[in-house]
């Protein structure tokens, strides 16, 4: 008997049921593999079993097999889907100590090192970007940060798997709430305010750029100075957290910095290709 996914979106999958979850779930993720080109097997079940049942109920679905025949009759509602799978909690310097740590000391280092080598591009990567938050913060950072060195330049590049986030934060509209962190000289130097909307300054705007990009199965982005992947590894499997750690250390140029989230970190055989420089942070610079 097939197990429906009509529990509490915060149960724990109980042994008994747990491989007919993850047989539905498995049924799930080979639709989105073939019909999307999506890999989501190296996610954490729990993860995306709790935000599909929620998902379900909200469409009023019951079961995984009626769910399926909708979304093949209605292939937009996929979006919706991987929306739901991703995570978007996010605002402007979200954790302001670690924008403290990046613009007072990552900076500088990366700055020593572009400048010995004869580069004047500084490039970022913030990977798991979301509706651009994060990537705006970086960039705001990083203009204020070249504008004091006329052989620098920078550009941030912002990547995720969801197409729909992506068109958000190229708009570069937010509400006042993701503001929240943001100084009121920040929110008047860097935001134009409409009614109760702002919208980012064109400088900023044309410094960050937006790619679709899934982690699991692209390539690196190439030749960056300093990635961002914050909160994003801890909803991966072990060996998948492993691999796009590699990845990174790939995109990253000699000398290059990691930052994660407070919660991720190194795994496996991926200690060895980095060292923390932060106390306080996961910061880390590759190793040569």
């Amino acid at each position: 008997m097939r197990c429906p996914v009509t529990s509490s979106s915060e149960i724990d999958i109980s042994s008994a049921n747990r491989c007919v979850a993850c047989n539905d779930m498995d049924r799930l993720k080979r639709r989105l593999w073939e019909d999307l080109g999506l890999d989501f097997s190296e996610y954490r079940e729990q993860h995306l079993y709790r935000r599909t049942s929620r998902h379900m109920r909200s469409k009023g679905f019951q079961d995984i097999d009626t769910y399926l025949t909708w979304l093949s009759q209605n292939p937009s509602e996929y979006e919706g889907l991987i929306e739901v799978f991703t995570i978007h909690y996010t605002m402007f310097f979200r954790d302001p100590e670690l924008f403290d740590i990046v613009s007072s000391q990552v900076f500088p280092l990366l700055a020593e090192r572009k400048e010995s080598v004869g580069s004047r591009l500084m490039r970022v990567w913030c990977a798991g970007c979301a509706t651009g938050e994060e990537a705006y913060s970086v960039g705001m950072l990083l203009r204020d940060f070249v504008s004091k060195r006329e052989a620098l330049q920078g550009v941030v590049i912002g990547t995720d798997i969801d197409l729909a986030s992506l068109e958000r934060a190229r708009r570069g509209v937010f509400p006042r709430e993701s503001l929240k962190s943001l100084p009121i000289e920040g929110r008047e130097r860097w935001f134009v305010k409409r009614n109760d909307l702002f919208r980012i300054e064109p400088s900023i705007r044309q410094m960050v750029r937006f790619k679709l990009h899934d982690l699991v199965t692209d390539m690196p982005l190439e030749g960056m100075d300093l990635i961002f992947c914050r909160n994003v590894l801890i909803y991966f499997k072990g060996a998948l957290q492993e691999r796009i750690i590699r990845k990174f250390h790939d995109a990253l140029e000699a000398g290059g910095i990691l930052v994660l989230g407070k919660t991720d970190g190194l795994c496996g055989c991926t200690n060895g290709l980095f060292e923390k420089i932060s106390g306080r942070e996961q910061i880390f610079m590759k190793n040569s």
